[in-house]
This record gives structure tokens, sequence and C-alpha cells, in this order.
């Protein structure tokens, strides 16, 4: 970026911190809170041409030192009411690389969910941009986004949202069968996971016979079963007891690491969030 910016012959190349920022995928607006006392009208237009290139790909995310590279630009995301649009998620920028993990935390209402359901390709924003390896997820139709989640993320809920009538094996591969059908490979993975997650004897149990433990870990052994690049986690232990919690935490940030994949989960809890690492606030729809 810096080369870049020094052959335009433009003076905000020589801001370091301001460079940075770019990098980091700040917004206009963050830019001009960050450096509103140091950037004279010409220097902001200039920080703002270098936002635009790094918007754009230009710069980032293409090459193969960037593979794997999860970033989120700009998000917003307006629900209508009678009232006038709820800004539910607003100019939110960040980005992660495999291997790292993030928490979020925030107030009930404050946009999490919401959050996640936009990168994992759930949730249609309404301005910005979410690209996983270069990939748009909402570039394609419905079926695109289908696919994509299918094969690049997996979920972990505050519900298990383990079938009933299925056993925890059948419940592990289920992410397969979007494709067509469960290869023996990928039942031997399934089996593989369950012994990961200390549940080798309960393949053929239901969840019904299983504690809330280890129904959550059944779920996360179904989030790993295509080795999905991005993991997200919503309160995955908000129904659980402290210890159980911890277990459960530990072994999402230790399997996500493991594969060389991202994780990033929402969480009300202090103590949860200091065990996944980094961790960012989400207040009134804006990350801070």
């Amino acid at each position: 970026l810096k080369i870049m910016a020094d052959a335009m012959g433009l003076n905000a190349a020589q801001n370091p911190a301001l460079m940075e920022a770019l990098v980091d995928g700040a917004s206009e607006s963050q830019l001009n809170a960050q450096f509103s006392t140091e950037l004279n009208a010409s220097d902001k237009a200039q920080a703002e041409t270098l936002r635009q290139l790094v918007r754009s790909n230009r710069l980032l995310g293409e090459d193969h030192e960037m593979q794997g590279l999860m970033r989120a630009l700009d998000g917003r995301y307006l629900q209508p009411a009678p009232g006038g649009d709820l800004h539910v998620v607003q100019d939110v920028s960040f980005q992660m690389t495999p291997g790292e993990t993030l928490a979020i935390m925030g107030p009930s209402g404050s946009g999490k969910s919401t959050l996640l359901a936009m990168l994992g390709g759930l949730e249609i924003h309404s301005e910005g941009t979410v690209r996983l390896d270069g990939i748009d997820p909402y570039a394609g139709g419905s079926a695109e986004r289908a696919a994509y989640r299918n094969r690049e993320v997996g979920f972990v809920f505050q519900e298990h949202q383990l079938l009933p009538g299925c056993t925890a094996l059948d419940n592990v591969v289920l992410p397969a069968l979007a494709t067509g059908r469960v290869t023996a490979a990928q039942e031997r993975r399934g089996r593989d996971l369950l012994g990961r997650v200390g549940l080798a004897e309960r393949a053929g149990h239901l969840p019904g016979e299983l504690s809330g433990g280890e129904r959550q870990r059944v779920a996360v052994a179904r989030a790993m079963l295509l080795e999905p690049r991005l993991l997200l986690a919503d309160e995955p232990t908000g129904q659980l007891d402290s210890q159980t919690a911890d277990g459960v935490t530990d072994l999402l940030v230790e399997m996500a690491r493991e594969a060389g994949g991202m994780l990033v989960v929402v969480t009300h809890a202090d103590s949860i969030a200091a065990r996944i690492g980094p961790v960012r606030q989400l207040v009134d729809g804006v990350l801070a």
C-alpha cells in the first residue's frame, strides 16, 4: 500500500498510523474520527483514495500470501420499520487471517447475531462487502450462498440444533447430505471428530440421551465436518454451566486453530471472551 501511495505522490503515506488503519480496513468515518486533528483536507482526500484502493481489492485479498483472508468492509444492515429504518449494523469493518480468533461482545439487541449472519451468508447486508479468500458470497443467488455456507462456513448456535431422531454420528455428518450423500470418508471423519470431542462412545446415542454439554460438543463436531475456513458461534455456551462452558470454548478455539480456520464467537460472558482471544465490542451496531 505504501509503495502505491508513494508512486502516486500522496503525502498521507508518511503517516504510519494512518497506513496501518487503512490496511486494517478502517472505514471513512473511522478514519475521520481517529485522525480528525492530524490530517488537513488534502490529506483526508488522499486517505480516502487509498481506502478505496484497499476496498476494491486492488491491493489486498487476491495474491497467494493473503489466501484465506476474511474481510468485512463498511458493513451495514438496515431493517425496515414503520417508524423508519433501524440501523442494526452500521459501519463495521475488520479482517481476519487463518488461525485467528475473535470474540464479539455487546448488549442484547446490539446487532451481534445479525453481524454473524452477514458473515455467514445468511443475511444480505444493505451496504458494504464481505469476502472470504476473495469470494463474495452475495455475488450470486440463494443457491450459490447456500453452497458457500455449506462449503466454507461452520455454525454453532446457542441451542445445539441437533435432529432429535438422529444419532450423534448422524447429526455430525448431516452437512454432507447437502451435496447428495455421505461418503465413507466423511463418515470416518465424523467418527474421528466425535472422538476428538470426547464422544467416541456416544456415537450411536440420540440427543435426548446426551447431556447439554455433550450435545453442544456434537454441534461443534458437526460444524467442523467439512473443514470450514470460517467458524461462527453465536452464544455457544449460553445454556451451559461455567465448567462445561469453558471446556466447549477451549474446544472451539483449539479445533479452529488446528484446522487453520478463523473463529468468530458472539458472547455476553467476559470469562468466555477472555478464553477466545482478541475482544471487540459491538454497541448500537458499531464495532469498536
